[in-house]
């Protein structure tokens, strides 16, 4: 097909919206999922009504820029922040490039996107010290499909996600685009068969990228078993330090703006020297995903409240280790929580309204307890 009409776009508009929300295990509102729902729904309406191409595709940007004005009240962090989505706004941008292009109008606004010339260091710390689980990243397409339905497809999704993580499995039962991040690239393959036949497969170890990148090597000593282990959430190297000297096993990069996942924590769970883990989130956004992160192990894991990093070194103070077993750790622990206050100094990287105020670009603030104040 070699032209495109008002139907055609509005055809294009929503199987792509139909295939990104396949694609996200999880679809959340408020992102650009939203955005370019909004934006189909307008193309179908200007479509069936006989709008032209180029009126169509005002109104789909219109449509779009008023569903982005409107995404902080689906999505609390961004209504908390003063910000709208960012993806829905890039999506808004293209379809103005578009419209630009069709309209023969000159594009004269360059947006800088240069990198920095130099990787910051503690950027470098976070590759140094990550930890691949799943060390094959795997992409191919299942073409010539036999008897594939979207039940089957749905099939194919469950069985690669019992086997791996970083999954998309998208298309249609004629072509089907898969990528996965697993230990496994043969039974992935093996799986996929049974549904066509693979083209522009792609295996890329990301283990062997990693040293490659590093320098590190894929030996690790192995450390010996105890019977409680440590593991707390910390911000660079020196305050690293101070919990390592106060006996912690294993650190998870993170802290304030920066919140690790719950799947982060749970991978320093399992590198920790023990069945029994005590976890310090040390920031109060952080307590939910060390919970979660409990769930994600076999181990059995306490996890100590602290909202803060004197909290957490607070606690550290009070841990008896192999004297005491992990519930008078836990208690003796939680107590001491409740004998330390903090407060920290900080200026602010962007406007922005939180707890009633407004904050301007480059005033300080006064954090208490993790609330400003």
């Amino acid at each position: 097909q070699k032209t495109l009409d008002a139907q055609d776009f509005a055809r294009a508009i929503e199987m792509g919206v139909e295939a990104a929300y396949k694609a996200v295990m999880k679809p959340k509102e408020g992102t650009i999922l939203t955005v370019a729902k909004s934006m189909a729904k307008e193309a179908r309406k200007q479509a069936d009504a006989g709008a032209e191409l180029l009126e169509l595709i005002e109104a789909v940007i219109g449509a779009g820029e008023k569903m982005l004005q409107k995404t902080p009240e689906l999505l609390p962090v961004l209504k908390e922040a003063g910000v709208v989505d960012a993806g829905g706004a890039g999506l808004i941008v293209i379809y103005k490039g578009f419209k630009m292009a069709m309209d023969g109008e000159e594009i004269t606004t360059v947006l800088d996107l240069s990198l920095p010339k130099q990787i910051p260091a503690s950027a470098m710390q976070d590759i140094s010290t990550a930890e691949i689980e799943f060390g094959y990243c795997t992409e191919f397409f299942i073409t010539h499909t036999k008897d594939v339905t979207e039940e089957t497809i749905e099939h194919l999704r469950d069985k690669l996600l019992a086997i791996g993580d970083s999954l998309v499995v998208v298309g249609d039962p004629e072509l089907i685009k898969v990528h996965v991040h697993t230990n496994m690239p043969g039974k992935v393959l093996q799986y996929a068969l049974k549904l066509g036949q693979l083209s522009k497969i792609k295996i890329d170890n990301m283990r062997e990228q990693h040293q490659s990148l590093t320098g590190l090597s894929p030996v690790e000593e192995e450390k010996p078993q105890k019977q409680i282990a440590v593991v707390a959430v910390s911000a660079g190297d020196g305050l690293g330090a101070i919990f390592k000297d106060c006996l912690v096993d294993e650190l998870v990069e993170g802290g304030q703006s920066m919140n690790p996942s719950a799947e982060d924590i749970k991978e320093a769970v399992e590198r920790a020297p023990s069945d029994h883990v005590i976890v310090l989130p040390n920031n109060k956004n952080i307590i939910l995903a060390a919970e979660q992160a409990g769930e994600l192990t076999e181990k059995t894991i306490a996890v100590i409240p602290s909202k803060t990093f004197p909290q957490g070194l607070s606690a550290m103070l009070s841990y008896r280790g192999e004297d005491a077993s992990l519930e008078e750790n836990e208690q003796a622990m939680r107590e001491a929580l409740g004998s330390v206050k903090s407060a920290s100094v900080t200026k602010a990287v962007r406007d922005s309204h939180m707890n009633g105020e407004q904050i301007l670009e480059g005033e300080f603030l006064g954090i208490l307890e993790g609330d400003i104040v």
